[in-house]
């Protein structure tokens, strides 16, 4: 599975975007929540769940990190004594970006990034066989070809996605952001970003478009693939078994699209590596992290940036 994956989270709160007749319809559509051919069984629950936690820490502030997963299934316990205690000291707790954008803005900021201008459609950039791969997909999505046209190949390739691993039965409304984000509000923390959501957009929307493509028909043509190993990356994040995370949702992206991977995960640490040294140097106390867990693994991974900036780094679950 790639880090189609990972970004999945973003897209999964788009209510619908630009006008009637070229949008798409609403991401969230509950056509959607379908008996899927591949449907979610779920992971065995351990006896006591371990999802990866770390530190970040110099002299007077700890930065924990939990890395998350944006869609969960209902069965899954996953909060631990480590991460309530990390979330109970947290004087401020950082999420990649708004949890919760209100819906107009997003579908604006959607409709710009990431819908083509009538009367060009998805389907004259690409070649035949492209084409037929995109709606072969579309058709095992249960989405509509028509609500693909509209589509920019980087906002298809997401949509694909995201419409098959609804189907399965994992919720984005259980993900780890949507739970501590809530938490982190009834309890009066104070909330922050790491990017805007334009940021995030565009780490795909600013892809040059033949990048975007070779995104989109990658993703297409291992959809099934990828669908399928959705039961052992809820497994194996809540193990915290990070080597296998590490290539279930980041190494084969490096390896085949490093373009993708470059903009996604190695440009978007660095930054959000700067911002949190920044916070630890002028704050002190405790603050919690949550990001997608394909951003704490793997060689050019957020924490490999902290240490780098002088931070020590150890991890605690």
């Amino acid at each position: 599975m790639n880090l189609r994956t990972l970004f999945l989270g973003l897209l999964l709160t788009l209510t619908g975007c630009g006008n009637e007749r070229e949008s798409p319809p609403a991401l969230q559509d509950d056509t959607l929540q379908v008996i899927s051919a591949f449907p979610y069984a779920g992971p065995p629950q351990a006896s006591s769940p371990q999802p990866a936690l770390w530190t970040a820490s110099d002299a007077d502030t700890t930065v924990y990190l939990f890395g998350s997963l944006h869609v969960l299934p209902e069965s899954l316990e996953w909060s631990s004594p480590k991460l309530e205690t990390a979330l109970d000291k947290a004087n401020a707790v950082y999420f990649e970006t708004d949890v919760d954008p209100p819906p107009a803005s997003l579908s604006t900021l959607v409709s710009r990034l990431g819908l083509l201008t009538p009367p060009e459609r998805l389907s004259d950039h690409l070649s035949a066989d492209e084409r037929k791969s995109v709606a072969r997909a579309a058709g095992e999505a249960a989405m509509s070809m028509y609500a693909l046209e509209a589509m920019r190949p980087w906002l298809a390739a997401v949509s694909i996605s995201q419409a098959m691993i609804e189907r399965t039965g994992l919720r984005s409304d259980l993900g780890v952001e949507r739970v501590l984000h809530a938490r982190a509000r009834a309890s009066g923390k104070d909330i922050r970003r790491l990017e805007s959501l334009e940021e995030q957009l565009r780490a795909l929307s600013d892809l040059p478009e033949r990048v975007q493509i070779r995104f989109l028909i990658d993703g297409v043509s291992r959809l099934e693939a990828e669908t399928a190993l959705l039961d052992e990356l809820v497994e194996t994040w809540s193990r915290g078994e990070t080597d296998r995370i590490a290539d279930i949702m980041v190494e084969s992206e490096a390896r085949d699209i490093p373009e993708v991977h470059q903009s996604l995960i190695t440009a978007r640490n660095i930054r959000w590596a700067d911002r949190l040294k920044a916070a630890a140097d002028t704050e002190t106390g405790a603050i919690l992290v949550v990001v997608g867990a394909g951003h704490l693994v793997g060689e050019d991974s957020l924490l490999s940036d902290l240490e780098t900036r002088g931070l020590a780094i150890k991890r605690i679950q």
